[in-house]
């Protein structure tokens, strides 16, 4: 129950990123990927049986295959914002915008520490399984 969760969360944190950085394909890519990981676990029967145990482990699999590109894709997300928008600035970690600063930096850290438990938690049920 908590994977979905952690799915969720990630997804609606990529949908608030500021200065229109949340609308860049690549970004609106990896928040998509989350929804429909989200989706597809929520929509799954719960495993009662052995064969039903295996084709959820299959999926979790498949899941966590589907989200090997999502750090590059992050990256390409705020190249793209860089590349569209020159009222942006990039000094550090962090992005401006009419002097207002967010953090990227910050977002990383707190983002890809989370996706690691998500990974986490999927390979403990494959291991297990």
């Amino acid at each position: 129950e908590e994977l979905p969760v952690r799915l969720a969360r990630r997804a609606q944190e990529l949908k608030k990123l500021p200065f229109g950085l949340s609308e860049q394909a690549s970004i609106k890519g990896v928040r998509k990927l989350y929804e429909r990981s989200f989706f597809r676990i929520r929509r799954f029967p719960k495993p009662q049986t052995a064969e039903v145990e295996e084709r959820f482990t299959a999926m979790l699999e498949d899941i966590k295959n589907e989200h090997n590109s999502v750090a590059a894709n992050i990256a390409r997300g705020l190249q793209e914002l860089a590349e569209s928008r020159s009222d942006i600035q990039r000094r550090g970690g962090k992005l401006f915008h009419e002097g207002m600063p967010f953090d990227f930096g910050q977002f990383l850290d707190r983002f890809y520490f989370a996706r690691i438990g998500v990974r986490l938690l999927i390979e403990q049920h494959i291991m297990l399984h």
